[in-house]
């Protein structure tokens, strides 16, 4: 999981992403622009941990449907956001939602762990920004994806073509 701080330069919201790995296959990809303003870089990926957590426990409940049970490990490069999910309360912030306090709890209650990783080891860091082509090329391996290059033959003819 990872997000970008203000990076839309119209809105300035930022945009959240991640990767959901199963048995270390990716089974789930997102990038997203959040829907509030975050006021820090911390703020930013607290919002977007809770976005982690949501799409985790999403997949978590298809998975025990159908018979399964898979632990949810949410992994960041975000310090303050695991300082913030690991708290209890607002602290300092007095702005944070009922989102981010949910957050804790699941935190708290063991339904989720954090794991700190370095930005260059996270995949989830091209979902979010422009990162070098050697970088790039790095995550899409870790992630069991491919880059091509053109249009899939069933895809719509793009406009003016």
């Amino acid at each position: 999981m990872d997000t970008d701080f203000a990076g839309c330069k119209e809105t300035r919201r930022s945009t959240s992403g991640g990767l959901c790995f199963l048995n270390g296959s990716n089974i789930k990809s997102w990038a997203k622009t959040q829907t509030t303003l975050a006021l820090s870089s911390g703020e930013a990926e607290l919002h977007g941990i809770c976005a982690g957590i949501a799409q985790g426990l999403g997949l978590q409940s298809v998975a025990r449907d159908l018979g399964f049970q898979y632990d949810i490990c949410i992994h960041t490069d975000a310090t303050a956001a695991i300082g913030m999910c690991r708290r209890r309360g607002m602290g300092k912030l007095r702005h944070l939602d009922v989102t981010d306090l949910w957050c804790q709890e699941k935190v708290r209650t063991g339904a989720v762990s954090l794991v700190k990783v370095a930005g260059s080891e996270n995949p989830a860091d091209m979902m979010t920004k422009y990162v070098p082509r050697e970088l790039l090329e790095k995550m899409l391996k870790t992630s069991k994806l491919v880059a091509r290059e053109g249009r899939a033959a069933c895809a719509p003819a793009a406009a003016g073509a």
